[in-house]
């Protein structure tokens, strides 16, 4: 399709086997720009743009009922829209002056193709909240939202003259100006009464001037107490048999009390942390088995998460979900929008409203008829260069309606089947809980005994006898009234685990400031153990070690922010060890051999000869191999069922010193995982934040307790 020697006196009619004079008038502007490159350029622009927003819509909207998109598609695609407007503006300019340089007609109204370019500005500033964060906090892109919206309305309103066209472009504008109003409304209620949903459903009633404190009884709360109370006596109790809609309210409660380690408001004081240890050990308690149920605990948390996730990354006003808010957004304020549709409509007719409406007909019908019209031309859809960009726009337009009507629903039901609507109705005595979205707890693993020179983690499903392994470990901790245990452990990197006295000679290998060498050190060690040795199937204590390892060897490798420790320094630790293993392995064992075996007997090979002492062992495979060859000896000398349940035991006791971090780059970090899908080390961390908890390395937290 060559546009240069497109003949002057094209005859399209002659093409699409039409002769009406309508036809011919759509087409005029095509005709007398298709020579213009920078103006045909606007219908690949906004090919590609269609094709973005269209694939997302379809892949966000229906494979997950939820309000946050992927951050990195998010930022990278609102990045891409900021330059939307200028580039658009400026192919409107050369699509209104060139389309009309040669048509008598356009002296008094826009060119067809103009008008396509106006219509799609509009669409995709109503598409833009599909990239927007629905900010609690403040105003930001407010300003620059504003402006956008108000240099739409002066290209609609100074551009269209017909009545029926400037009301009907017009009711879009009016459309993104209420948008923007909503996201100005949202800002402004996220400020002042988000808060006030936890006085309507939790334990933790929210003062602004003090913020979030516990306390036992507020008059004016609908507290977990009373709901709790409620499930049992109401007929509500029929909906929650297995607790799933209290508990919900718990992790909602839980969540406002979160909020403070990332708004830097006052920590949890020492009579505070007992209180959320009460509940934990004491009101999760399972009765029958007289045991704390840790895949309640860990259910709890993960749900106080993702409410703590959607507060700050949605892009759906699920924050404000609430019976009133339903009403208000969703059925009182479309009556507002068509009645100030309608007065548009009037205004732009000067108020004769049968004239209004058949020129809405007559001035818009070159469109409609063009609709139909394009049937006859698609045998020569890739044969004219006019069918052809005609089609395209014709499909962009209609593409770019289908996606706002299809936003608008997705946005509906993501709000109805938000957990945020599931508290409110709880809170406001509702039965109707309809169904809930839940994420799964982020917990890769990684091992160096594997393919090294592409260092990309696998995703298993999460293994529950973790859970019980750290229920286990917190419950020596702490009793079942929250106060620290008599003989509680000391928090620490693994040393708690080796207390025996045959095991004492290991201790020297928790001996070092760096938690990443730590980790790496016991690592290769649990995974030459498992190649060496492994246990019987079935055995507890082998998944929760092997697990366990490399889940900490992920976060070395992948997450070292959310490490206690500096990240420059964790990242120099893996890269030293990675040096290390390419040193050892050679190109060929570290870049292309797939064999475990190969590469655990390399490994354990660099260890040191028994006896050695562990000082001596000086790097971290070094380190490593030592302690795997150790290992190994006292499982074939004692147990290898004892062995193991000691590795499991360190791998517990130095994933919760991990997660008892208070140093703020790790609280900012937690926050900044949380719109990737949230990590199980996010998850004992907020445990550990309610609990008190913290490392005695760590600066104390005013008011905490220690383990």
């Amino acid at each position: 399709m060559d546009f240069r020697y497109l003949p002057s006196s094209y005859d399209l009619s002659a093409v699409c086997q039409t002769n009406n004079d309508n036809f011919k008038n759509l087409t005029r502007s095509y005709t007398q720009q298709l020579h213009d490159a920078t103006t045909l350029s606007a219908s690949f622009v906004m090919f590609a743009i269609t094709a973005v927003f269209f694939i997302l819509n379809l892949f966000s909207g229906l494979s997950d009922v939820s309000a946050i998109i992927d951050p990195k598609v998010r930022v990278g695609l609102s990045s891409a829209l900021s330059i939307f407007l200028p580039v658009m503006s400026y192919l409107f300019s050369e699509a209104k002056n060139k389309g009309g340089a040669n048509d008598p007609d356009s002296k008094t109204e826009l060119p067809q193709r103009a008008r396509f370019i106006l219509i799609w500005m509009l669409l995709v500033e109503l598409l833009r909240k599909k990239v927007e964060v629905i900010h609690m906090q403040g105003y930001s892109g407010t300003l620059e939202r504003a402006g956008r919206v108000l240099w739409l309305g002066s290209l609609v309103f100074s551009n269209l003259e017909a009545t029926g066209r400037k009301a009907m472009t017009g009711i879009l504008w009016v459309i993104c100006a209420s948008k923007l109003v909503q996201r100005i409304s949202f800002t402004e209620f996220g400020k002042h009464t988000t808060d006030e949903l936890l006085k309507r459903c939790k334990y933790a009633v929210m003062d602004e001037d003090n913020g979030y404190r516990l306390k036992e009884d507020h008059h004016d709360a609908a507290t977990v107490g009373k709901i709790w109370v409620l499930a049992e006596t109401d007929p509500l109790a029929s909906l929650d048999r297995g607790k799933r809609l209290r508990r919900m309210c718990l992790s909602f409660s839980l969540f406002k009390l979160l909020r403070q380690r990332f708004e830097h408001l006052p920590a949890l004081t020492t009579s505070e942390a007992p209180s959320y240890r009460q509940i934990i050990f004491r009101g999760l308690h399972d009765k029958q088995h007289d045991t704390l149920t840790p895949e309640v605990l860990f259910d709890v948390t993960n749900d106080e998460l993702n409410f703590l996730c959607e507060y700050y990354h949605s892009v759906v006003p699920v924050v404000l979900a609430s019976p009133f808010f339903l009403l208000a957004n969703y059925i009182l304020l479309p009556l507002v929008l068509f009645i100030l549709c309608f007065v548009l409509i009037v205004l732009c007719s000067n108020g004769d409203v049968p004239f209004a409406f058949s020129k809405i007909y007559s001035d818009n019908h070159l469109t409609y008829f063009g609709v139909t019209q394009m049937t006859r031309c698609l045998p020569q859809f890739f044969k004219s260069p006019i069918v052809f960009f005609l089609i395209v726009d014709f499909s962009i337009t209609f593409l770019l309606f289908i996606m706002f009507i299809y936003e608008v629903l997705w946005e509906f039901f993501v709000f109805l089947l938000s957990d945020w609507f599931v508290v409110s109705l709880l809170c406001k005595y509702a039965t109707n809980p309809f169904l809930m979205h839940r994420p799964s707890i982020s917990f890769n693993q990684f091992s160096v005994l594997q393919f090294c020179g592409v260092t990309i983690p696998a995703h298993i499903p999460f293994k529950f006898p973790i859970l019980h392994s750290i229920s286990d470990y917190l419950t020596k901790l702490y009793d079942r009234d929250g106060n620290v245990a008599p003989n509680a452990p000391a928090l620490g990197n693994g040393r708690s685990a080796l207390k025996a006295p045959r095991y004492h000679d290991l201790l020297a290998f928790c001996d070092c400031e760096s938690v990443a060498e730590v980790i790496l050190t016991w690592h290769i060690a649990t995974s030459i153990l498992e190649v060496e040795l492994p246990p019987p199937s079935g055995n507890n204590n082998n998944q929760v070690a092997t697990s366990l390892s490399k889940y900490c060897a992920y976060l070395v490798a992948f997450q070292p922010e959310l490490l206690p420790e500096n990240q420059d320094s964790v990242e120099r630790v893996f890269k030293a060890t990675k040096l290390e293993l390419f040193q050892l392995l050679g190109l060929c064992g570290y870049y292309f051999s797939p064999c475990r075996n190969t590469r655990y007997r390399n490994i354990k090979s660099s260890g040191k000869p028994e006896g050695t002492p562990a000082a001596e062992a000086t790097t971290v495979v070094v380190k490593g191999a030592t302690l795997g060859s150790i290992l190994a000896r006292k499982a074939g000398q004692d147990s290898a069922e004892e062995v193991w349940s000691v590795l499991a035991d360190l791998w517990v006791e130095l994933i919760v010193y991990i997660a008892a971090s208070s140093n703020e780059e790790s609280v900012g970090a937690h926050e900044n995982v949380l719109a990737k899908g949230g990590e199980f080390i996010t998850v004992l961390w907020a445990m550990a934040t309610h609990a008190g908890m913290r490392r005695p390395d760590d600066t104390p937290i005013s008011g905490g307790s220690n383990a």
